[in-house]
């Protein structure tokens, strides 16, 4: 019954803890640690826990001691935001709640639980939590006095807890009031004029409630989901309304257009696969032309055959034109990788250059393993996220 009232009076409390560490002076990995904690204590009755779990809770706290360290050079402000995804996924699978990250629909159906679904569907749980909690309290436990003397004592000791503030303020409003009553205080050396630091800290106390309501509103919705309903091959045959002769005509004039860029640049691709410049242009205006025009493209060839996996009917040639825009896709990535290496070979790493390599690799490694894929029937989108999370986080400690 006490767990049922304090679990949810800290998500009071969470959101200025979160404040002071994440977006602030303190050490961002005590908040994993108590997030960790706390996220732990609210489903400590669940067995279900998703196998991805480990995978998020090893990237969250290596990403938060890498913050604490000051080592993110590389990864500056990404980090922050791969910690508050990488937790996020974390509290959905410890408690149940994920898809397993099989496939990139089921991964996004993660994200849109971990970040919109459940944090704002559980937006007010805190209040009716802690409300229902300290109902509990004061009922009797069966009839046993040494049980009502200790509930007695904890709904003092809270009642306290709660009038201090209050009573610090009234204290200061008689102050001000009046000299002799402040001449009394000072007197006994209690000085009890709101200084400003307790008024910042009120300020971000206050900012962090409904901070505190999104994070017990994440855990709370995944705990109390009893199971996960997942995207079954019927329901995706349902919304597969788009004809193969379409999702194929798409996919074949997007090829055409490659063909075509290959053709035009074929001049210039091969100077750069052999370290020269082509033209008149520097290895600095050239590098920088079309690289991230080329990481661009290489995305959005994945959310095209992502989207038609999903809308449009599959057939024989259709796999094969997938497999061609794959191809195409890496292409694109070794060309983009060429055009950062020379820029690299002449003036050197810095952080900015160290994550364009990462994006390329990453790219490149999606290429290869969605034509496995595509080969041999075998979903690779969790080796992919696999691999992507764990460079990432290994890149934070550049």
């Amino acid at each position: 019954m006490k767990r049922r009232f304090f679990l949810p009076l800290i998500a009071y409390f969470i959101g200025w803890f979160y404040w002071k560490t994440v977006l602030g002076p303190w050490p961002v990995l005590i908040f994993v640690a108590a997030f960790f904690a706390w996220g732990m204590a609210i489903g400590r009755e669940k067995r279900n826990r998703g196998p991805m779990h480990y995978l998020w809770a090893g990237v969250t706290a290596l990403i938060g001691l890498a913050i604490t360290m000051n080592r993110c050079r590389a990864t500056a402000d990404w980090s922050t935001l791969a910690l508050h995804v990488s937790a996020g996924l974390w509290a959905l699978s410890y408690l149940g709640a994920d898809r397993d990250g099989e496939d990139a629909l089921g991964f996004a159906w993660d994200c849109a639980d971990a970040f919109l679904l459940l944090p704002f569907g559980n937006f007010f749980g805190r209040i009716t939590d802690t409300v229902s909690g300290f109902t509990g309290l004061l009922k009797p436990q069966d009839g046993e006095t040494g049980k009502k003397r200790r509930r007695d004592f904890w709904l003092a000791v809270l009642c306290l807890v709660l009038a201090l503030p209050l009573l610090a303020l009234v204290m200061n409003l008689l102050c001000e009031a009046d000299a002799g009553f402040e001449k009394l205080i000072r007197g006994f050396q209690l000085n009890l004029r709101l200084s400003e630091n307790f008024l910042n800290e009120c300020f971000w106390f206050l900012l962090g409630l409904p901070v505190g309501a999104y994070l017990y509103g994440l855990l709370r919705g995944a705990a109390r989901r009893q199971e996960t309903r997942r995207v079954s091959r019927e329901r995706l045959e349902k919304i597969r309304v788009v004809p193969a002769s379409g999702a194929n005509l798409v996919l074949g004039l997007f090829a055409a257009v490659y063909f075509l860029f290959f053709g035009v640049q074929a001049g210039n691709l091969f100077a750069v696969f052999s370290g020269h410049v082509p033209g008149t242009l520097t290895a600095a205006g050239y590098a920088r032309s079309g690289f991230f025009q080329l990481c661009a493209v290489m995305a959005i060839n994945f959310f095209l055959i992502w989207l038609l996996s999903i809308l449009a009917k599959q057939n024989r040639a259709g796999k094969w034109l997938q497999g061609l825009l794959m191809v195409q896709s890496a292409f694109l990535a070794v060309t983009a990788g060429a055009k950062l290496w020379l820029y690299i070979s002449r003036f050197g790493f810095t952080p900015l250059r160290l994550l364009s390599a990462w994006a390329v690799i990453v790219l490149t490694a999606g290429c290869i393993l969605m034509l496995r894929s595509l080969i041999t029937g075998k979903k690779s989108f969790r080796l992919w996220l696999y691999f992507a999370a764990g460079s990432f986080t290994a890149l934070c400690f550049y």
